[in-house]
């Protein structure tokens, strides 16, 4: 720590001025005996030297080497202390201090946060359980041709029992296919060498199916061979196509209507 500056003030106690980057702090020298005559040659002599915080300087080292060199009298009673006055800075330096300890604290809870994250994603991952299988078989593709509702008892209800396919999805067939060809463009996924997509018309059976029933679809996916998670998504898609369907139709005859009402 060097001693930069000293000068007399006029309580006799000299400041000494020290620098710290940006930030000057000002420190007390008090001299315990004040009959000593050294004292104003000692200030100029110490504030060469370093000196840290709480250190003491007794007669019997430097004031006796220095007293010999002038040829002036020392006592062992001679002491020195520095004490740490306030530190002495303007608003303007206060306010861009405080602003960067916020900036850095913001920062800091910020990159915990961001931590936290990365951790609780990572937990998640390694706690996933290992699949055992693709697909169940009983819910397979080949099966579903083979013992599903849409391909095996909706096929006899619509050749056989109109009335019957009414009450199974609270509209006619004639009315189902309108659906379908409104709806099924907008719900068609398009096919690729992973695997072939549900059928469009199998969505809208099963979205008719559950608002129609009810059931759950832990209970629908028995009867459809589609797993229930799958369902999930599906009644919210054709949910979501159906009702921009219908926006749409009666925007587009009311439209007309007026139209008309203006010719």
């Amino acid at each position: 720590m060097r001693l930069c500056r000293c000068r007399q003030t006029t309580d006799e106690s000299p400041r000494q001025v020290m620098t710290y980057g940006n930030q000057t702090q000002v420190r007390t020298i008090v001299l315990q005996d004040k009959k000593d005559t050294i004292k104003a040659p000692l200030w100029r002599k110490v504030a060469g030297e370093n000196i840290t915080v709480g250190s003491y300087i007794t007669g019997k080292n430097l004031l006796t080497e220095y007293g010999k060199e002038k040829q002036l009298s020392t006592t062992s009673r001679t002491k020195i202390e520095l004490r740490e006055a306030p530190i002495a800075m303007d608003c303007t330096l206060r306010v861009r201090l405080q602003a960067q300890a916020a900036i850095a604290e913001a920062n800091l809870h910020l990159a915990q946060a961001n931590l936290n994250i990365h951790q609780y994603a990572q937990n998640r991952m390694r706690r996933r359980r290992q699949r055992r299988w693709w697909y169940r078989a009983w819910l397979g593709p080949a099966r579903r041709r083979k013992y599903g509702l849409y391909d095996q008892l909706m096929v006899e209800l619509r050749r056989e029992d109109t009335t019957a396919f009414t009450n199974f999805l609270r509209m006619p067939p004639a009315m189902f296919d309108e659906l379908l060809t409104r709806v099924g463009p907008r719900i068609t996924k398009q096919r690729t060498y992973y695997r072939a997509p549900i059928e469009p018309g199998m969505k809208l059976a099963i979205t008719l199916r559950h608002l129609a029933s009810g059931s759950k679809y832990t209970d629908m996916r028995y009867g459809w061979r589609v797993p229930h998670n799958t369902i999930s998504l599906i009644v919210r898609e054709v949910g979501i196509n159906c009702e921009f369907v219908i926006q749409f139709h009666l925007f587009v005859q009311v439209l007309s209507h007026v139209y008309v009402g203006y010719l």
